[in-house]
């Protein structure tokens, strides 16, 4: 990785510290695609989302890791049963759509996910 500026490499450690810290109390879900066309590798692709909200005690640690160059970060995430609570799918009753055309019209309820604090994803593609 190349930082400008220890500030550029903190952030970056503290917010990959609790994207892993998401994923380890919400779970991940992983999506691979593979493309061949007249048995050339097109595309692959795989993806790993994991949403949720984390809280983080006290200030993070950041410290030199055993191997040379090697920088880390600790911080001690944790979910309250409230947070938990909220992300909890629910049923949403007479939600109005409006389209561009100005009408308005109700819709059957629909299950409604409110997730999506953080996420992580990887992305390799051949060309």
């Amino acid at each position: 990785m190349n930082w400008e500026t220890t500030e550029e490499a903190k952030l970056y450690l503290l917010t990959s510290a609790k994207r892993e810290a998401v994923g380890e109390l919400f779970g991940e879900i992983i999506k691979g695609i593979t493309q061949v066309k007249s048995g050339i590798l097109k595309k692959d692709e795989i993806e790993l989302v994991s949403a949720g909200l984390i809280r983080i005690n006290d200030n993070p640690s950041f410290f030199q890791g055993d191997d040379f160059g090697e920088l880390c970060v600790k911080i001690d995430a944790y979910v309250s049963d409230e947070d938990i609570q909220r992300l909890q799918p629910r049923i949403l009753e007479k939600k109005l759509i409006i389209t561009d055309l100005g009408d308005a019209r109700e819709s059957r309820p629909k299950k409604l996910i409110s997730a999506g604090f953080a996420a992580s994803c990887h992305d390799s593609e051949i060309r």
